[in-house]
């Protein structure tokens, strides 16, 4: 039941101007999370001045070029201008995220979730750093939080339904991949994930 967890390239999180709730780079290995293409989000935050808007333009499309240790450099001459905007921390997160430091991204996620305590794609993506690291539970509870602060949010249901199924825990991985449908889950999403294929095997 999805025990092969080590994957390395595909998470739900955010891109830097654009936002994304999923980017992926290799598709060679099994993909964790089903989004991919990614999904657009927005996030309610702005830069204080131009000079931090351009550090993060950089740092994203160095991130394009998949330079991911550049743009962490970049990314943290932004937080030294900016240490007071979550968004640099949750983009940051996702550079540390795609070179599996997944103790870095979950620190750089922590200290956004400082800055802003109700933003639940903060918690959507620190669960999926867990799922990724095997920590189904821990996941779990954080997208729990994510749902509670974003009830109608498919993609966090979606990666709820994973991780449950990932725990072996079948009926509420099909409750949750059935709350996803209802939200707008769609067939497309499904089929390109293997977990998601076999719940919708599983739970129609």
């Amino acid at each position: 039941m999805l025990r092969n967890k080590n994957i390395s390239s595909s998470i739900i999180l955010s891109g830097i101007l654009f936002l994304l709730l999923g980017i992926g780079c290799n598709n060679n290995q099994e993909n964790k999370s089903y989004s991919d293409p990614a999904v657009p989000v927005d996030l309610p935050y702005t830069f204080k001045n131009k000079s931090t808007e351009k550090l993060s333009m950089k740092a994203f499309k160095l991130r394009e070029e998949k330079n991911f240790l550049e743009a962490i450099n970049v990314y943290n001459e932004a937080i030294n201008n900016e240490p007071e905007n979550p968004k640099l921390f949750f983009d940051i997160s996702e550079c540390y995220a795609e070179i599996n430091k997944f103790k870095e991204a979950l620190l750089a996620l922590d200290n956004a979730i400082k800055l802003d305590s109700l933003n639940a794609y903060f918690y959507n993506n620190r669960g999926l750093i867990y799922y990724r690291t095997n920590k189904d539970q821990n996941a779990i509870r954080e997208y729990k939080k994510a749902i509670q602060l974003d009830s109608l949010n498919y993609v966090i249901h979606a990666n709820l339904s994973l991780a449950y199924y990932s725990s072996n825990n079948i009926q509420s991985a099909c409750k949750e991949f059935m709350k996803a449908k209802q939200l707008g889950l769609k067939l497309n999403e499904i089929t390109k994930q293997p977990g998601m294929k076999n719940l919708k095997q599983m739970c129609e």
